[in-house]
């Protein structure tokens, strides 16, 4: 479904999602001890579930709307578990293998975003459409809160095994 050209929704979420992503950055530059300057730039490492799917809807959508984000996107061929993200579902499942994220909430015991029947992510493009945004905003904050208790969990066991 294609929307109106006057529809610049998909654009300012962009560019709301780009400034917030910028500010963490920002805050996260290490500077000189002794003039203040900035040392270097990073790069945001990427946690989700799926997170290919949803890089790729960033690196697509900054395209159509001829955006450049002003960090790095990595194209969907290009993101790799591991190197510019890290994946709970490629994380648990392995590369071939998939696992929804509620089902792997029950399966480390972490609150389910969508237990309390809250809409699912093929429910997300409905109520974006109708305009119900803070819907959408909550079962994407929902989905967050849940894959960050997961890379903390499992980022945990890789801790342990490192030491």
């Amino acid at each position: 479904i294609m929307r109106p050209p006057e529809d610049d929704s998909d654009r300012r979420l962009l560019l709301a999602v780009f400034a917030h992503v910028n500010d963490i950055l920002e805050d996260a530059t290490p500077t000189s001890p002794t003039t203040g300057e900035p040392l270097y730039r990073p790069e945001p490492w990427w946690v989700g579930h799926n997170v290919a799917f949803d890089l790729g809807w960033l690196w697509k959508r900054s395209i159509i709307h001829g955006l450049t984000p002003p960090f790095h996107i990595p194209a969907p061929y290009k993101t790799s578990h591991g190197k510019n993200c890290f994946c709970t579902m490629t994380a648990w499942a392995g590369h071939r293998d998939r696992i929804s994220l509620s089902r792997l909430c029950r399966a480390l015991g972490i609150t389910d975003p969508k237990a309390s029947g809250s809409i699912s992510g093929g429910d997300a493009w409905e109520f974006w459409q109708r305009g119900d945004l803070n819907t959408v905003d909550g079962y994407n904050r929902g989905d967050v809160i849940a894959c960050r208790a997961i890379f903390h969990r499992l980022e945990a066991m890789t801790a342990r095994r490192a030491a």
